[in-house]
């Protein structure tokens, strides 16, 4: 009885950790998706300077993300093998949000380029 009990605090130890790990990510994601679609709704102003350099800093956060990932596919495997059975749940969890973010950094790469045409064409 003590083992199983040491296996389900480990267990629900390692869920926590992913649940943090997860709404870290999301969160994240949520606030630049909102700030994209607010910039995605306005025409291109004449500070393009400083959409320019939200973009570029966003999209270098996206790619820190990735030891984010990291950890979450980690704690997956690490979860797996606890509770010896595929989890499928938590797995199309990581991939939806890699999903989304993976779209997102191709709407900024878009909006940036857009800003760059409008500028040359214009500024």
């Amino acid at each position: 009885v003590s083992a199983s009990k040491a296996q389900l605090d480990n267990v629900e130890r390692h869920l926590r950790k992913f649940r943090k790990e997860y709404s870290h990510i999301h969160e994240w994601f949520v606030k630049a998706d909102s700030e994209i679609r607010k910039i995605e709704n306005k025409q291109i102003s004449k500070n393009t300077k400083e959409e320019i350099d939200w973009i570029r800093t966003t999209r270098n956060d996206i790619k820190k993300l990735e030891n984010n990932f990291e950890t979450l596919k980690n704690l997956e495997r690490t979860i797996q093998k606890e509770v010896n059975r595929p989890l499928t749940n938590i797995h199309e969890r990581i991939m939806e949000l890699k999903r989304q973010i993976e779209q997102l950094d191709r709407r900024l790469k878009d909006r940036s380029e857009i800003i760059e045409v409008m500028t040359s064409l214009f500024f």
